[in-house]
């Protein structure tokens, strides 16, 4: 099974995303889209089972018809344009994705929604998502009619936090699957009546989380578990 992660490697925190999804299964080929030439993507998707889009830079604020007017904030418009066409190629063939940190606040934008470009600054009520030494730790509340509380089996949970940006106006189509003490989005979900992808983000690193925290665990085991039924699905039509 080959799945793609839209940048896994040129650090220790990006090598992670690998060796996490390898948990579930040691020989899964790990593709890192950050290597491929834009123009070998559709090629490069169409060979696979699944799509990570991995933490990051911010989510340029133009392409949500925002200005960052003096707020912190750090682009990066050449991952932008990777990631989205990455998530184009995914939702057209119905490829499970699953967004992490950055990932989840792309899925938001790539679908029409918005982000708060600081936190700090913008929502200054808000508790601390980000320290400045590492992840910090805080509770979320899990929506009760979430497909994320039926894998979890759960409906709060504590996580590991590294974000200065937020989901703000949520894209058509998707709902909050999980919220923090202080209202800001932790993960959101596609409703399954939208589209055909099973498409999941969270704001959280489960990547970087303990082995057994179902907030990590049973979240890689869905993805995988439904990259698994595409792989097969591949499979199946190539011997037709």
């Amino acid at each position: 099974m080959t799945i793609a992660v839209s940048k896994a490697s040129g650090s220790e925190s990006y090598e992670r995303y690998g060796a996490w999804l390898r948990t579930y299964h040691p020989e899964m080929t790990i593709v890192d889209c950050s290597l491929i030439d834009m123009e070998r993507l559709p090629e490069v998707m169409a060979a696979c089972s699944g799509l990570v889009l991995s933490g990051g830079a911010d989510v340029q604020p133009e392409r949500y018809g925002a200005v960052a007017e003096g707020l912190p904030c750090s682009p990066d418009p050449e991952r932008d344009a990777r990631e989205f066409r990455l998530l184009d190629l995914a939702l057209e063939r119905a490829v499970p994705v699953l967004g992490i940190c950055r990932g989840m606040q792309v899925l938001n934008v790539h679908g029409g929604g918005t982000l708060v470009i600081d936190i700090p600054a913008q929502v200054p009520e808000a508790g601390e998502h980000r320290g400045s030494e590492g992840d910090v730790r805080h509770g979320v509340e899990i929506a009760s009619d979430s497909v994320l509380k039926k894998l979890v089996r759960r409906s709060e949970g504590v996580v590991n936090s590294s974000h200065h940006q937020a989901v703000d106006v949520l894209a058509p189509g998707f709902t909050v699957a999980a919220a923090a003490e202080d209202g800001i989005v932790e993960a959101i979900e596609r409703d399954p009546e939208h589209g055909k992808s099973v498409v999941l983000g969270v704001q959280w690193h489960p990547e970087r989380m303990e082995p057994d925290n179902p907030l990590s665990k049973n979240i890689l085991h869905y993805f995988c578990f439904e990259c698994e039924c595409y792989d097969h699905l591949l499979r199946s039509n190539a011997d037709a």
